[in-house]
């Protein structure tokens, strides 16, 4: 059964879009219009040739605003993951010291390859 229980006080609503405000339509012909208002005032003011005089000279202004708004962000590495937490709330003493070994040998294995040199085709290299 939905809504109040009955015998409980009338809740005022939570939630929800508030009264008076934007409906979505509304919001996008807002938008649009700010849109094409905007690019009215950039061609008034000169369109690209105005865009270029701007950024040469600011040119952190326009690499740390619009153009860094237009490029994609960089993937993460999955390797900068933040790892999952542990839990050793219902291990035993024996399988937590197990996980905790495996990671302390992962670890170890890892930075073994980062620091080992890639040697291709050099003297040590034999054909067997």
């Amino acid at each position: 059964m939905a809504g109040k229980l009955p015998g409980t006080p009338h809740a005022r609503k939570v939630g929800g879009r508030q009264r008076g405000s934007l409906d979505k339509g509304a919001r996008t012909l807002v938008t649009a219009q700010m849109a094409a208002d905007i690019l009215d005032v950039y061609n008034l003011l000169g369109g690209p040739a105005f865009l270029y005089r701007w950024a040469r000279d600011n040119p952190s202004a326009f690499v740390n605003g619009p153009l860094a708004r237009l490029m994609p962000s960089a993937p993460k590495p999955d390797d900068e993951a933040p790892p999952a937490p542990l839990n050793f709330n219902n291990l035993s003493d024996f399988e937590a010291a197990r996980r905790v070994a495996f990671l302390l040998a992962a670890g170890a294995h890892a930075q073994q390859k980062l620091e080992q040199p890639v040697i291709e085709g050099g003297a040590d290299a034999t054909d067997s």
